[in-house]
C-alpha cells in the first residue's frame, strides 16, 4: 500500500513542479564579466526564444545570429539594469511599443539585419539610449516613427540607417549629442541641409555606397561646404555642375535649426556651470570651517556670511539675463517655424521677414558694460579664481 502511495506521490511531483526546460536554450550562453560588466554571450546558438534564466542583473546580451522571430516586455523587463543588447541578425518583425518601456539604463541597441516593419516610437525616448542600430530592415516604418514621435529625447550620439532602401531621410529634429550618422547604401530621391541641420556636434556622415538627387544641383555642393565648414568627416559625393558655377547659400531655416542645436548644448553647459559653482561655494565655505576648527580658531561667521549674500546677489542677476537669452532664441526659432509652417498672411508676411532677419542676425546678450558677458561662464570663471588663489595663499600660510 505504501508503495502506491509513493509512487503516486512522485508522479505529482513530476507533473506538477515547475518545468526547466525553458531554461535550456540560457544554458548554451556563457555569463561572464567584460569591461568590468556582467555579459550574457548567447551568439550564434540557435536560440529561438528571448532567455529567460540569465542573471537578472546582467548588464550586456549578445543575442546576435540566432532565430528569435518575438520579443515581449514581459520577456526583456526582467533585466532592469541592461545596457548594452545585440539582436542582430534575428527574425524580428513587429515590437510591441512597450518592448523596451523597462530599459532605462539601455545605452546600445542594435536590431540590425531583421525584417522589422514597426519600430516603436517609445526608443526615441529611452533615456540613456546613445546608439541605435537599425541597418537592414528595408520594411523599416523609420520615416514615419520619427515624424510621429518628434522631439527625440534620447540622447542618441550614433544612428545606423544603412542600406535600408530609403528613398528620404527621417527628419530627426534636433539631436545635440550626435556625432556618427550612417546613412550608406541608400539611393535617395531628394536630400537637403535641412536633414542634417540639427546635428551640430556631427563628427562622422558615412555615406559609401550612397546616392542622392538633387532639385537643384548647386544643393550637391552646398551640402558639402556645409559638412567641410564645419570638419564632418564624409565621402564626397558626385555633383553634375562645376562648383565654380555656383554661389554657396544657406537658408535661414537651416541656420535657424543648427543655431537651435548649438543653443541647446549651451543651456545644458550653463545649466552644469551652475550646478558646479554652488557645489563648489558650499565646498568652499565648508573647507574654512573645518579648517577653523581644525586650529581650534573662531569661525569668522560674518565673513561666510558676506560671501555668500555677495554670491546670492551675482547669481540673482546673472540666471535673468541667462533665462531672457534663452527666451530670445526661442523666439527666434518660433519664427522660423511660423513663416514656414504657418498660414500665409499677405498683410503680416514682409514684417515677419524682416524681424526674423533681425533676429537672426542681432545677437543678444547681456554684459557689464560691454566689458564681461552675464552668464554661467562668468561666474563659474571668478569662482574658479577665488579657488586658485585661496589654495596659493592657504599653502604660503602653511
Amino acid at each position: 500500500m505504501w508503495r502506491a502511495k509513493a509512487t503516486s506521490f512522485f508522479c505529482f511531483v513530476v507533473l506538477f513542479l515547475p518545468s526547466e526546460e525553458k531554461c535550456t536554450d540560457d544554458k548554451v550562453c556563457v555569463q561572464m564579466k567584460t569591461h568590468g560588466m556582467l555579459s550574457a554571450d548567447c551568439y550564434n546558438k540557435n536560440i529561438r526564444n528571448f532567455p529567460q534564466c540569465l542573471r537578472t542583473d546582467v548588464e550586456v546580451i549578445e543575442l546576435s545570429y540566432n532565430r528569435i522571430r518575438k520579443i515581449t516586455k514581459d520577456e526583456i523587463s526582467r533585466y532592469k539594469k541592461l545596457k548594452m543588447l545585440y539582436l542582430a541578425d534575428n527574425l524580428l518583425t513587429n515590437l510591441e511599443n512597450s518592448t523596451f518601456e523597462d530599459l532605462t539604463n539601455l545605452m546600445s541597441l542594435d536590431l540590425s539585419l531583421n525584417g522589422i516593419s514597426y519600430l516603436p516610437p517609445l526608443v526615441f525616448h529611452l533615456p540613456s539610449l546613445k546608439r541605435l542600430y537599425l541597418s537592414q530592415n528595408q520594411n523599416i516604418n523609420i520615416i514615419e516613427v520619427v515624424e510621429e514621435t518628434r522631439p527625440i529625447t534620447s540622447p542618441l550620439e550614433a544612428i545606423d540607417i544603412s542600406f535600408n532602401e530609403l528613398e528620404v531621410l527621417p527628419n530627426f529634429g534636433i539631436l545635440p549629442n550626435l556625432w556618427l550618422y550612417n546613412i550608406s547604401g541608400n539611393h535617395l530621391l531628394s536630400m537637403r541641409i535641412r536633414d542634417i541641420a540639427g546635428f551640430c556636434k556631427l563628427k562622422k556622415l558615412d555615406n559609401t555606397n550612397f546616392s542622392a538627387y538633387f532639385d537643384n544641383p548647386c544643393d550637391c555642393w552646398n551640402l558639402q561646404s556645409w559638412l567641410e565648414e564645419r570638419n564632418v568627416n564624409f565621402t564626397k559625393i558626385a555633383c553634375d555642375i562645376k562648383k565654380e558655377a555656383c554661389t554657396y547659400t544657406i537658408s535661414d531655416e537651416d541656420m535657424s535649426v543648427y543655431n537651435a542645436c548649438q543653443q541647446h548644448i549651451e543651456e545644458v553647459s550653463q545649466k552644469s556651470s551652475l550646478v558646479k559653482i554652488v557645489c563648489f561655494n558650499i565646498l568652499l565655505q565648508t573647507f574654512l570651517v573645518c579648517r577653523a576648527l581644525e586650529t581650534e580658531e573662531k569661525v569668522d561667521a560674518s565673513g561666510i556670511i558676506i560671501s555668500i549674500t555677495y554670491f546670492w546677489i551675482l547669481l540673482v542677476i546673472v540666471v535673468p539675463c541667462v533665462f531672457v537669452k534663452n527666451e530670445f532664441q526661442t523666439l527666434m526659432i518660433t519664427l522660423t517655424e511660423f513663416a514656414v509652417k504657418g498660414g500665409s498672411c499677405d498683410k503680416y508676411d514682409d514684417h515677419i521677414s524682416n524681424l526674423i532677419l533681425q533676429v537672426h542676425h542681432q545677437t543678444f546678450e547681456f554684459s557689464a558694460n560691454g566689458v564681461l558677458p552675464l552668464d554661467g561662464k562668468l561666474i563659474y570663471s571668478i569662482l574658479g579664481a577665488v579657488i586658485t588663489y585661496l589654495i596659493i595663499l592657504l599653502q604660503f600660510n602653511n
